[in-house]
């Protein structure tokens, strides 16, 4: 995913205290959007066109879930 922008591309919508964010990124193009109404649960999705360690991505996130429920 380099700064041409090629074949990376993400998407999610997480809860947060005030609601939701959504996020929307493909290439160089971005939008995050919040609303007051909070989703059933954070959904993320990932497309990337270069080999990715998903097992370490998916701990990471996994991680940072938890902390912020302790």
């Amino acid at each position: 995913m380099g700064s041409s922008g090629a074949g990376g591309r993400v998407k999610g919508v997480m809860r947060i205290q005030e609601g939701l964010v959504r996020i929307n990124r493909q290439g160089d193009d971005l939008h995050i959007e919040t609303q007051s109404v909070a989703p059933p649960d954070s959904r993320v999705e990932l497309i990337s066109n270069t080999e990715t360690d998903w097992n370490t991505l998916q701990t990471a996130l996994l991680k940072l879930r938890l902390a912020t429920h302790a």
